[in-house]
């Protein structure tokens, strides 16, 4: 039986206020360090402030609400929470349930009057979107001392601002950059919320995810240059049509995504644009995006090998140049076994029928397991809508979730 009920109407609130800064017509909009994103951080501190949380921010921004309830507050913490800032005309819940939730979490505890042995703290990432600064999650790949400085300037948005001086601009200090990372000396675990963004829970009635592992993209872009020719004029056999050679490399990488299928990998590409875009004339020039993800690196070893084949023998049967930047090239990352055993633990002394799964998009969760024990729980998202206004996950989902994760917190921190 739950010792904790969790204030199901508080954590709405706080989830429609949250929502409320940034709103727009179709959606929520606060892209990372932007003003939206910047007043809703203030929120969130408000919020950690009332629930008597000591506050610190790192020199790129990172939140850390930390609760001073514990045996030895210099002990490392157990930490817990997600991001705020969206993409473009977003859904109110991606990350906003992993912060929120845990500060529901933290409220419970203060209420029951809970002393833990470790210092539980709420976190805050900078950047986990990468829609404005092309980057993959920089706030969180600083606490896990993966970035240097000279790669926080070379992350620009469309205005040619870089990472760098959007965070100055915010009052921040990414020239102190070594003061962001952590270590297992400092966090001793990390446990995120999150909605899955996909519909495996909602497909099959259940309500809780724990998550294996979470899936690393190989990310990439293709440029054909062929030749622009008259579309009448200019015989089949004559032609170097970049378009049909995007066409044909598309195909094959839903191919080889498929014959992966069994092991979770997957291949899209989202974006394609022809030029000179004329009905008239063959495309001599076509970019498109390549998004190859999986949760078992041999199986996505084998599906970027076999694009990349697939590439070289297009471009020389079709006589076509074909130039490739590489953006991400990152490895599938297994969440702890300990952190997974304490999460099942709880969801079956709890009587909630979790499902075992793997993540296929990425989370903050997947930098902190590059130093510390992390795992996830999954929450559904209806119809598996996610980046859309449309998202939904429902409360009853939320508030059985947050019931979840102030007991695994509880564990993991140890009561005194």
């Amino acid at each position: 039986m739950s010792r904790f009920e969790v204030n199901a109407q508080r954590l709405e609130r706080t989830i429609e206020e949250l929502a409320s800064i940034g709103k727009q017509a179709l959606g929520v909009t606060r892209l990372p360090l932007s003003a939206e994103d910047l007043q809703a951080r203030r929120y969130v501190m408000q919020l950690m402030t009332e629930a008597g949380l000591a506050i610190t921010v790192d020199p790129v921004g990172n939140i850390y609400g930390k609760r001073l309830r514990a045996a030895d507050p210099s002990l490392p913490s157990v930490v817990t929470g997600s991001h705020i800032c969206t993409g473009t005309c977003y859904g109110k819940y991606d990350g906003t349930v992993g912060v929120l939730g845990a500060l529901e979490a933290v409220r419970l505890l203060n209420e029951h009057d809970v002393t833990t042995v470790f210092p539980i703290e709420v976190a805050v990432f900078t950047a986990e979107e990468p829609q404005r600064f092309k980057a993959f999650m920089p706030g969180s790949q600083c606490v896990a001392g993966k970035l240097s400085l000279e790669d926080l300037q070379r992350y620009k948005d469309d205005d040619g601002v870089t990472f760098w001086d959007a965070l100055v601009k915010a009052g921040y200090h990414p020239d102190n950059l070594a003061a962001a990372r952590r270590t297992r000396e400092t966090m001793k675990a990390y446990v995120e919320m999150h909605i899955e963004q996909g519909r495996v829970l909602d497909d099959l009635r259940k309500s809780i995810g724990i998550v294996t592992a979470v899936a690393a993209p190989t990310r990439f872009t293709l440029t054909i240059t062929g030749r622009a020719d008259h579309s009448g004029a200019t015989p089949m056999g004559l032609r170097k049509d970049a378009l049909c050679a995007a066409a044909e490399i598309i195909l094959a990488l839903e191919a080889f995504g498929q014959a992966e299928a069994s092991h979770s990998s997957v291949a899209t590409v989202g974006y394609i644009k022809a030029e000179p875009g004329s009905v008239v004339v063959v495309p001599g020039k076509a970019s498109m995006s390549v998004d190859i993800r999986g949760v078992d690196p041999a199986s996505k070893h084998r599906v970027v090998d076999n694009a990349v084949k697939k590439i070289q023998e297009v471009s020389a049967r079709r006589q076509v140049k074909i130039e490739t930047q590489m953006i991400y090239d990152t490895d599938p990352v297994p969440l702890s076994d300990s952190i997974i055993a304490t999460i099942k633990e709880t969801a079956d002394e709890l009587g909630i029928d979790a499902l075992m799964m793997p993540s296929g998009a990425g989370h903050d969760a997947q930098q902190m397991a590059n130093f510390t024990d992390a795992g996830m729980i999954f929450l559904p998202s209806v119809e598996g809508i996610s980046h859309n206004p449309q998202e939904y996950t429902r409360l009853e989902d939320i508030v059985l979730g947050t019931k979840l994760l102030v007991h695994v917190l509880l564990k993991l921190g140890g009561e005194a």
